[in-house]
This record gives structure tokens, sequence and C-alpha cells, in this order.
């Protein structure tokens, strides 16, 4: 089974993967991104370390358009969806690394559409590691 997280952005602020996995680990998850990607080209899976042992996430930028933008009552500059799909609780420990840290760097916002949850940028951290194992 899959399950899906989600950041909202502005894809002008998003970052290198280099700064992405220095985020990461200056927040102090295990979780070492591979920074052999680049964020706002490649789709697909990112592998990671999580406690040295391999995992990872399936990642995919996507397009916001207005209407969408309208309708989820999003703010002006999100123009841009990271998609992160997850199908494990090592994977899921990556993506909530990864997705939290983005939201900061980015100013976005994560949201887990399961849950109907979201989280700005300043809860994220908070959230991500609540859950984390």
């Amino acid at each position: 089974m899959s399950y899906d997280l989600l950041v909202y952005l502005g894809r002008e602020s998003l970052p290198s993967a280099a700064a992405w996995r220095d985020a990461i680990r200056s927040a102090a998850f295990a979780v070492e991104l591979d920074s052999d990607f680049d964020p706002a080209a490649d789709s697909g899976f990112v592998p990671c370390l999580v406690d040295g042992r391999p995992g990872g996430f399936e990642y995919f930028l996507l397009d916001v358009d207005e209407s969408e933008r309208d309708g989820a009552g999003l703010a002006a500059g999100v123009d841009s969806c990271a998609l992160f799909t997850v199908h494990g609780d090592e994977d899921m420990r990556a993506a909530r690394a990864a997705s939290s840290t983005l939201a900061v760097i980015t100013g976005g916002f994560v949201e887990d559409p399961q849950k109907g949850q979201r989280w700005p940028a300043e809860e994220a951290l908070a959230w991500a590691r609540a859950d984390d194992p």
C-alpha cells in the first residue's frame, strides 16, 4: 500500500539536492538524502539512508494551476506541489524528513491528503519528529 505526502511551494524557492540534504542533517533527522538528483527536473525514486539502512521515496514535482490554487485556498505564489509516495516505514521516515525540511526551506507547507491535515513550515519539523518512530 502506498502513502502520499505533499509539499506546496513556489518553484523558484526549490533548493539544490545538496542544500536540501544539509537541511535534513541540520534538523537532526537520521536520514541521508542522495544529493545526486535535481529536485526541479528529476522524478522517480530518490534513495536515502535511514539510520544507515537503505530507504527512499518516490518524488514528483507537479505544477499547480490557478484553478487548483484557488480551489485549495493556496497563496498566490504557490505554483508547484512536491509529491512524496512511500511504501513502508523506513520510506515514511525518509519522506517525513524530506518533506518537512522542504517546507521549511521553501516557506511552503506539508499536507497529508489521506488524513486531510496540513502543517505550515513553522510546524512541519515538529510534525515530522512526532510521527518519526
